[in-house]
């Protein structure tokens, strides 16, 4: 069996150096400001090579802007010139966070996905599932503080019927002294004569 040089497949050439020293990352865009506005303002400080204003391209977000874009320069000079500019400028309702493309933050940073994006569902969804748990967690709480009332209630009625049954002869000794205390009245004459008629 002959094994066959396998031909590596061909990669995106890499920008060359010099490209990046005129390559400028513009970050926290509001969403409101179109790709044509923001071309429109870093025109001001020199002629543009190549600017990319980048758009979700699946999910939820899909078709909405990322919150960043990159922006290449003809020169060092007027990306220099961009960059002391629009650094912290007030575009909208965000100030514009411009740095040199090569120290930029990773995607990561910059779209800030909430959690249950991660999990796979929406913010209702996971909101939902939350507001369930902590029901559950009630109805739960309940339960146990239920069951731990009738076991009080249980113990309650068991220590009640312990103290009465506890001394039966006591409780019959009781008994024993009431009817004695009955007899002591003196006795009618029909009841004294069936008495001593017994007694014959």
């Amino acid at each position: 069996m002959s094994m066959e040089p396998s031909i590596p497949l061909p990669l995106d050439p890499s920008p060359p150096p010099e490209a990046d020293e005129k390559r400028l990352w513009i970050g926290n865009i509001d969403s409101r400001l179109t790709e044509y506005i923001l071309l429109k303002i870093v025109q001001k400080y020199g002629q543009i090579k190549k600017f990319d204003f980048l758009f979700h391209k699946s999910g939820p977000l899909k078709g909405q802007p990322r919150g960043y874009s990159f922006v290449t320069y003809e020169t060092r000079d007027q990306a220099e010139k961009a960059l002391a500019a629009l650094n912290g400028k007030l575009a909208l309702g965000k100030h514009l966070v411009v740095k040199w493309a090569h120290t930029a933050p990773t995607e990561s940073f910059c779209v800030k996905k909430p959690k249950s994006a991660v999990l796979g569902k929406t913010p209702e969804e996971a909101k939902q599932t939350k507001n369930t748990i902590h029901q559950i967690m009630a109805i739960e709480a309940k339960l146990k503080a239920m069951e731990e009332q009738r076991e009080k209630e249980l113990e309650m009625c068991l220590s009640a019927t312990r103290v009465s049954t506890d001394n039966p002869v006591s409780t019959n000794k009781s008994i024993n002294e009431s009817q004695r205390k009955q007899r002591s009245v003196p006795y009618n004459l029909h009841e004294k004569k069936c008495h001593l008629a017994r007694k014959r």
